[in-house]
């Protein structure tokens, strides 16, 4: 079995307030050093705008006992932050794989996540053994292999091309949309917008007082209270809830469409007579429009790509019983050869009787790699 295990958090899933402190704590100077009595003897993390991923390796404890720890050393109340997902051995690799190739991503395809990874195993890199470098690096040759031999066809792919083209007719239809937030997403909406829709007027928004007069590329931001009528609201925040039924109607925003792209979701909205889009509903709506067949090919190359890394990581991980074995059989070999030079009339009998003896060693070192695997 693979020496891998890999809690994974849904983002969708969590409180924001404790997913923003669960942040700060990882964000630490010793994010990777986690101060639980070296359950793990190494560490990788990545957060993206969908997951949290805590990748460990050579386990001395239960990997759900680690995680009880963890949280309980991070203050963390189990009953506001779900149990995560739990994968361990070719199970985790398989995980690993589907999240750096955008097979695990709502927009499937989706480029940012590469860049994620390599940007979170930059960062991890001091902190990783060289047996979980080598996974990484080769989950990150997987996740461009699969991009490169299936989902390049389907050109560039991100969240807010994908939310664009499905909003298209009302795109072209508006002439003002508000953004609630200035982070990554709202950059990108801009950008995007700019080049695709550049006669729309957009306006950001902010709850934060440090920010507001700041610019996002050429955009003021203005202060959350003066949000009023638009043609479409998008919202991007870490704040949950922060649009819900008493401010639409406090602020008459019935007619508006709404767009939630905050993950937890920003939009707390009940009325009925409000249009509100969610992420995961656009995703699953254009997904169940669009089974493409390009994306069962990219499922067969990330399945081609991981038997290989298995592969290679069990070489790796067994290396030192493959050399303990080389080293028994030349260590007989050696000790067989004099005799075997000085023979005359029985050289092929000592010939026989070290392939004998190499046959022996080999099976002894099979039989108790054999016990040790099915005892784990």
């Amino acid at each position: 079995m693979l020496n891998l295990s890999v809690i994974t958090w849904r983002l969708g899933r969590v409180n924001a307030q404790q997913f923003e402190y669960l942040i700060q704590q990882l964000s630490q100077q010793n994010q990777y050093n986690l101060n639980l009595d070296d359950s793990y003897n190494d560490i990788f993390f990545l957060t993206t705008c969908q997951r949290i991923v805590l990748v460990a390796t050579n386990p001395k404890t239960q990997f759900r006992q680690f995680y009880l720890k963890w949280t309980e050393a991070n203050d963390l109340d189990p009953a506001i932050i779900p149990e995560p997902e739990i994968y361990h051995g070719m199970e985790a690799l398989y995980h690993l794989g589907s999240v750096v190739s955008a097979l695990d991503s709502l927009v499937i395809g989706e480029e940012q996540i590469q860049g994620q990874f390599k940007d979170a195993y930059t960062h991890a890199n001091e902190y990783m053994s060289t047996y979980l470098d080598t996974i990484i690096q080769k989950l990150l040759r997987t996740g461009k292999q699969v991009r490169k031999r299936s989902l390049l066809e389907q050109g560039q792919i991100s969240t807010i091309s994908v939310v664009s083209n499905f909003l298209s007719e009302h795109l072209e239809a508006a002439s003002t949309i508000a953004i609630v937030g200035t982070g990554k997403m709202a950059k990108g909406i801009i950008n995007y917008f700019g080049e695709n829709y550049p006669d729309i007027d957009i306006t950001l928004f902010s709850r934060t007082e440090e920010r507001i007069g700041q610019h996002v590329i050429d955009k003021p931001i203005v202060e959350f209270d003066e949000l009023n009528q638009f043609d479409l609201i998008f919202t991007a925040t870490k704040h949950q809830g922060i649009i819900d039924d008493k401010l639409v109607t406090e602020k008459q925003l019935q007619d508006v469409i709404f767009v939630d792209l905050g993950m937890p979701r920003n939009c707390n909205i009940s009325l009925p007579e409000v249009k509100l889009w969610t992420l995961e509903q656009i995703i699953r709506k254009v997904q169940r429009e669009e089974q493409s067949p390009i994306i069962l090919s990219a499922y067969k190359v990330l399945d081609d790509q991981l038997e290989q890394v298995k592969l290679d990581l069990l070489k790796q991980q067994h290396s030192d019983k493959i050399k303990r074995l080389r080293m028994d059989m030349l260590n007989a070999a050696n000790l067989r050869k004099e005799e075997i030079l000085d023979s005359t009339n029985q050289a092929d009998k000592k010939i026989d009787q070290l392939v004998n003896t190499l046959i022996h060693i080999s099976q002894k070192h099979l039989e108790d790699y054999m016990l040790v695997e099915n005892s784990s």
